[in-house]
């Protein structure tokens, strides 16, 4: 058996950092097509990324079926 010790946050903080880059870019490609919304469905949604989002002028709803739809104005 193979134990890898002291990973564990780096994987995580690595993990999460990519789900909230693929928010930003759904964002980004959301905006480019003209739309002001777009549903996602990710571990990356942490409140503190959310009110990062909200500081930028990107608001969010959370859905029951566990998605957030996030919206914003041009």
């Amino acid at each position: 058996m193979i134990s890898v010790k002291g990973l564990g946050d780096e994987i995580f903080e690595a993990m999460m950092s990519k789900a909230q880059q693929d928010i930003k870019e759904k964002i980004i490609s959301a905006a480019a097509q003209g739309q002001t919304s777009c549903t996602v469905r990710s571990r990356g949604t942490t409140p503190s990324f959310l009110l990062a989002l909200e500081d930028e002028g990107i608001l969010n709803i959370k859905r029951r079926d566990g998605s957030v739809r996030l919206f914003w104005q041009f």
